[in-house]
This record gives structure tokens, sequence and C-alpha cells, in this order.
């Protein structure tokens, strides 16, 4: 019903990834500066309907190509990533290139370094071709600015991308890079990936080098910093194990290994909303995890009823202050005066979903017996949850339903009820408990729109959770390119 939107998969350079590319290279079928024209000339050609790449680096990018061409040529050594094609959430530093948060305010002077991360990613071999749009300051599950506009799905484009790193799902999702990059303190790598049918993995708390960011982690490893976590959106679960590979600073945190049974800790989920299609590829899951030897305990996760709140006092707590000042320096009321100005007609200075934002964390800044409590009820939870996982792994959905009509996912997460509870329990999570994080593209709904499955561990637990996604790609099909836009 849906293969008008697929192409052969693997039969043309779009929907290759970082494994195919770098076979094809060995087997001189085809050229670094063949790859990087491909992607972007697809970028521009998908970039009308979808607002995604927000910058091009296409000539540094091409001339960075030929280069490797050269390279190939003469038989000298290379890299891991020699000659692949990345794209970059705007928000990271890529010396040349501006990070602007996606705020009109914002100079969108070139930074003069890269961000940690990117300069590992380029010593690797990678070339980067692009960024892609987020809302503003990443402040957000869906992709909308007053400077890149708002970004559309490329399965219907009247839906979200999903946030913050939409631009990075929905580029990867037409093959318009081979692999990209997200950062994820409230499912910003894994909604989108979610909702764009691409494979998104956010690694456990500090496995990854920090900083470079906007908005920047404090640099204290504080209770919001271990929530964060910066790491690739591909289009397989092997291409994000490399490149998680070239990221980690330690042996510990590996996505290699893992041999003998894994235990999945799952569940129903009764208590939450979800659609009928996340429900059935859920249980179909579940039963295919038993088949290959998995240990699936179906008892539930007790956190989850928790972790929305708590997750969403420490951002109130320790983050609004730094988005606030950042979007309104020198101004403690500014965001509810622009957000009254957005309601009034006039132009505001931010997008409403950030200065809504603002003042709905402010609403919910915790006294000082509550942040302690917090901190107690966390430090608690977290040795509940290591009895419980026992090394295992979780199975969870990502979101409750595939991705929805632009506007939806705000105000399901965003409203003053608190409806967040009830749609970010498996997303929190994750960050919450600084959990290791993926999601994995399982099918489609009948209105042909991806649907994911996210699978959680903690830090150290890397190579089981790798195990689980690559039963469930093998067995799902993973990764397909839509190719309406071709």
């Amino acid at each position: 019903m849906v293969d008008q939107f697929f192409g052969a998969p693997g039969g043309d350079i779009l929907s290759m990834g970082i494994a195919q590319l770098s076979a094809a290279y060995d087997a001189g079928e085809l050229l670094p500066s063949e790859v990087c024209r491909a992607f972007m000339e697809h970028q521009a050609r998908i970039d009308t309907a979808l607002n995604v790449v927000v910058e091009r680096r296409h000539e540094e990018a091409m001339a960075e190509a030929q280069r490797c061409d050269a390279q190939l040529r003469s038989g000298g050594a290379r890299s891991p990533l020699f000659g692949i094609p990345f794209s970059m959430k705007e928000s990271f530093n890529v010396q040349g290139m501006a990070t602007t948060g996606g705020m009109t305010t914002s100079p969108g002077a070139p930074r003069d370094e890269d961000a940690p991360v990117v300069r590992r990613l380029r010593e690797a071999g990678a070339i980067i071709t692009c960024k892609t749009g987020t809302p503003e300051l990443c402040f957000c599950q869906e992709s909308d600015s007053l400077r890149f506009g708002r970004l559309n799905n490329p399965w219907d484009p009247d839906r979200t991308t999903g946030g913050s790193s939409g631009g990075e799902g929905a580029l990867l999702a037409v093959g318009g890079t081979a692999c990209g990059f997200g950062s994820d303190i409230g499912g910003s790598i894994r909604v989108p990936s979610h909702f764009n049918g691409v494979v998104g993995f956010k690694p456990a708390s500090f496995a990854f080098p920090m900083g470079g960011h906007l908005p920047d982690d404090s640099g204290t490893r504080n209770v919001m910093d271990a929530m964060l976590g910066y790491g690739p959106i591909a289009k397989s679960v092997e291409d994000a194990a490399l490149v998680y590979s070239l990221l980690a600073p330690s042996p510990a945190h590996s996505p290699y290994g893992g041999e003998g049974p894994v235990r999945v800790v799952s569940g129903t989920f009764d208590a939450y909303p979800l659609d009928d299609i996340t429900s059935a590829l859920l249980a179909e899951a579940q039963k295919v995890l038993v088949l290959e030897g998995c240990e699936v305990d179906m008892g539930g996760i007790p956190m989850l009823e928790s972790a929305p709140d708590m997750w969403q006092i420490v951002i109130s707590k320790l983050g609004v202050e730094t988005i606030k000042n950042l979007a309104y320096p020198g101004t403690p009321s500014g965001a509810v005066v622009d957000y009254l100005r957005y309601k009034m007609g006039l132009k505001p200075i931010h997008h409403q979903y950030l200065s809504w934002g603002i003042i709905g964390a402010e609403l919910f800044y915790p006294s000082n017996a509550r942040w302690e409590k917090t901190l107690l009820e966390l430090a608690r939870e977290k040795a509940r949850l290591e009895a419980l996982l026992a090394g295992g792994v979780f199975l969870t959905p990502v979101y409750p339903h595939p991705a929805g009509l632009h506007g939806t996912v705000y105000h399901e997460v965003f409203s003053i009820k608190k409806t967040f509870r009830r749609f970010l329990p498996f997303i929190t999570l994750g960050n919450l408990y600084g959990m290791a994080a993926m999601s994995i593209p399982c099918g489609l709904s009948p209105e042909g729109l991806p649907v994911g499955l996210q699978i959680a561990a903690l830090g150290g637990s890397e190579a089981r959770l790798f195990a689980v996604a690559r039963i469930l790609e093998a067995y799902f099909g993973g990764y397909r390119r839509n190719t309406s836009y071709d």
C-alpha cells in the first residue's frame, strides 16, 4: 500500500549509509565527490517542500571530497568515516558556520572552531555538508522558529518533524545525508527519529564529548547535564554504533559485544494513551525477542509514573534560567511580555513556542524543599531502576502515537494541565536517569506514518542495547528511504 514511498533498499546512493558507502569505496564503485554531489543536490531538491536545511557548506564539502578522491586513488590509509557526508543539527558549532539557536536576534556570525563532537567526527573522516533546523534554543519537541520557519515531515508535510533535532530526522528520512547528528535532553533525538522513520541514539550521561552547543551544558556535570546526550541519527543500527564508538571516551561504554541472553523489561503500558499501531508493534516486538532467546519480563516499569514530573522539575530548576537569559537578556519578564505581544497579533521577538515554554517552566519552579525532595527521590528511584534492570534493557514506545499535525505535540507537552505526564514518560525515563536510549523504526501506521520503539539501558550496558536493536531492525526491516521527493 505504501510501496510508492520507497526505493529499493541500498539500490542508490541516497539510500546508503556509512557501511554501504565505505564498502562501495573499497570496491572502487563510488568516489566521495560523487557521493557528496548526490546528497547535496538532493538537499537542494527537497528543501522547498520540507524546509529542513538552514545552512549549506557545499563548496567546502566538495573540496574535501575531492581530496578524499585523490587519497582513495593513491591507496592511502583511510579513517573510519572517510569521505562520509554528514549533516549537523544547527545547535552545534561548526567552524565557518553560524550557530544561532534559531533566534532572529542572533547575529549569525561564523564560529571560529568546531564543537568537540564535530572535531572528533571530522578527524574520523566525516564531511559536513549542511546544518539543519531546530526550534528556538532547542526548547520544544516540534521544530519551528522565527528564523528558520516551520519544518515539515516528509511522510506528510502537514505533520511535525518532531524536535528539537527535527531537521536531522526529516533529512535522513528522504536520504539527504549519509548520517546526521543531534542532541537530546528531552527526547530531541528520539522523537524526530520516531516521527521520521530513522535510527536515533542518545548516549548515556557523559559518554561523549560535551561543549560547543547552543544552549550548552553547564560544565559542572550537574543533574541536568546528566540528562543530556549528543549522538547520531542514522540509517542503521550499525552506523549508529560505529559513530558512537568513535565518540565514547571509555571502552566501558561500548556498542559491541554483549553475547548471551538479554533481559528485556517491558509491559503493555495501558495507563498511557498508546494508539493501536504502537501497541500492536510493541506486542510484536516482545514476541520476537522471546523467539530470539531474550528473557522478556512483562512486569512493567514503575519509574514511568514519576519520571515526567521529576524531569520537568529539573528543567525548571536548572535549565529555564539559562534559556531565558539567552532569549531575553536582562529582561526578567521578557517571556511574558513577548507571549502577550504574540497573543495581541503584534510581532514577537521569539516564537511563541519558546516564550510559552519559558512561562510554563517558571510556573512550576520548585521550592527548595521540593527540590531537595526531588533529588532524594531521584537517587532512590535510580537505585530501584538498577535493581530492576540488572544489566538488561527496557523496551517501550518512544511516543504514544506517530507524528501529529503541526502544533499537536506542542500542546500535548506544554499544556498547563501537565498532559506531558501522559505523553513523555518513555522519553523522560531515558533523560532523567542518564540512560543510553535508541529509537528504532518498526513499521508504518495505516496512514503511512513511521512508528518507532525505544530500547534503553544504563551506561555500561550499551552492548546489550545494540544487540536488541539489531534483532528488531532485522525483523522489522529497519530504515527505508522515503523517495517521494526524488
